[in-house]
């Protein structure tokens, strides 16, 4: 049986939009209007690089081939990873792009959100699915960020008349895997942004396990060296305009193989995403948590309440006393045996691999309508240096929490053959440390010392 490889992306290009400061644009606005269906564009195999195939009965020993920068690393990745499967057979790995058919309209800009849904063969292993899903958010939203830029006005921090592009950046690690990494600098609305795939497996020691037991319950007593894997996409976002969030995403898919039999004996899905203003704006957090909130309803009423909670108890900075940011979606460990996972009625089925990784392709296509609308609602409001050192000043809390709390950021410096310049790509270009800064100080009922009151007090915003 010859093996074919097929991804289809939705494709649609961003209607253009009467100009920011024309008489026409409608106030502020999050409401939402209905489009079209989208078309689809088809990429095979076959029509960059074929990969070498085997015939029926035999055990196909593939290799990872370049091929095109946007579709190769996924099919590369996908063939790469059959080796060791014996029972995965299936000739077809498929992403279908299926767009989402409402769309957001704020400061006269419609904009379509579009969801790469996936539509393998749940036969195929986790592992191929869950990297073919990230790669293909991963160009959407790359996609999504390239367009506000191109539909902003050139400015004295990005005067070119061509708008700012992502550095595409691939990569191996030659200890196992490979990844992407997509960083803007520079950008008319965007002074840096970090959207990334990683993809790595390798040997992973008792010393290492015995240091994951803490966070994650389901994995087993470690009994010796054994293979791992991990896949996910990362984020982090810092616009320009201190009065735009920045914002961070994170979705993982996490194994432990049998050294003999190479099948998962522990798995788990993680990941969330966060929004951290510089000043505080109630509607643009509501309408976050809202979106966040809805596409976890879909799967789990019990996910939102609880993954909610554990954002806020995640993203705290113990020696500040206070939040990173006004918190989101977080979770972690998630698997068949977690606790939330666990019918509440013993009548009820108990959810499945395939349930949870449905849950993680609603709750990731949920980043872009939590987020873009409060760019374009925000990006050309004016600031002052004063809001600018304010900026700053929380970035410095940003990069606090990455460097000394991060999961992600401690376990890939200790990671051998680790890529460092895509772990640190979250750090912000600029930040700044004052001391005994007097801004947003107890008494200044000032809008900075609004945002560190929520900070230091976390609130239900749905």
């Amino acid at each position: 049986m010859s093996a074919r490889t097929s991804l289809r992306l939705a494709v649609r290009p961003l209607s253009r939009a009467p100009a920011i400061g024309s008489s026409a644009r409608p106030s502020p606005s999050l409401a939402r209007s209905t489009v079209p269906k989208l078309g689809q564009r088809s990429f095979t195999a076959s029509s960059s690089s074929a990969a070498p195939g085997s015939g029926p009965g035999s055990n196909a020993k593939w290799k990872t081939f370049a091929g095109s920068a946007a579709t190769g690393f996924v099919i590369a990745f996908s063939i790469d990873m059959y080796k060791g499967y014996k029972e995965a057979n299936q000739s077809t790995v498929q992403c279908d792009g299926a767009p989402a058919v409402e769309a957001i309209e704020t400061y006269g800009y419609p904009w379509a959100p579009v969801d790469a849904i996936e539509k393998d063969d749940p036969k195929n292993p986790m592992r191929i699915r869950m990297a073919n899903w990230v790669k293909s958010l991963q160009d959407h939203i790359v996609n999504t960020m390239e367009d506000i830029e191109a539909r902003s006005s050139p400015n004295s921090f990005s005067p070119s008349p061509e708008p700012p592009k992502f550095l595409r950046d691939t990569w191996i690690r030659p200890e196992g895997g490979e990844g992407s990494s997509c960083v803007l600098s520079g950008g008319r609305v965007f002074e840096k942004a970090g959207i990334n795939v990683s993809v790595v497996h390798g040997m992973l020691p008792p010393r290492a396990q015995k240091a994951m037991l803490p966070d994650h319950p389901s994995l087993p007593e470690p009994t010796g060296t054994v293979p791992f894997f991990a896949t996910g996409l990362s984020i982090v976002i810092h616009p320009r305009n201190p009065h735009v969030p920045t914002v961070h995403l994170n979705y993982r898919y996490f194994e432990i193989d049998d050294p003999e039999t190479g099948k998962p004996k522990a798995w788990w899905f993680g990941g969330g995403s966060d929004l951290t203003p510089s000043y505080l704006v109630e509607e643009d957090v509501v309408h976050f948590h809202k979106v966040l909130k809805e596409a976890c309803d879909k799967h789990d009423e019990r996910y939102w309440p609880d993954f909610k909670k554990a954002c806020d108890k995640y993203f705290f900075l113990p020696h500040r006393g206070e939040s990173r940011g006004v918190g989101g979606l977080f979770f972690d460990d998630l698997t068949t045996s977690s606790p939330i996972n666990q019918p509440p009625v013993s009548t009820m089925p108990h959810k499945t691999q395939e349930d949870i990784f449905e849950f993680v392709k609603s709750a990731s296509s949920a980043f872009l309508p939590a987020y873009v609308p409060i760019v374009y609602k925000n990006k050309e409001r004016k600031w002052t240096e004063e809001e600018r050192r304010w900026q700053q000043i929380r970035r410095g809390r940003y990069v606090e929490f990455n460097l000394v709390y991060d999961r992600g950021t401690k376990f890939g410096l200790n990671t051998p053959g680790a890529r460092i310049e895509s772990i640190l790509m979250s750090l912000p270009e600029t930040a700044r440390w004052e001391y005994m800064c007097p801004i947003g100080a107890a008494g200044s009922n000032t809008p900075e010392e609004e945002l560190v009151q929520v900070l230091r007090n976390p609130k239900e915003w749905v």
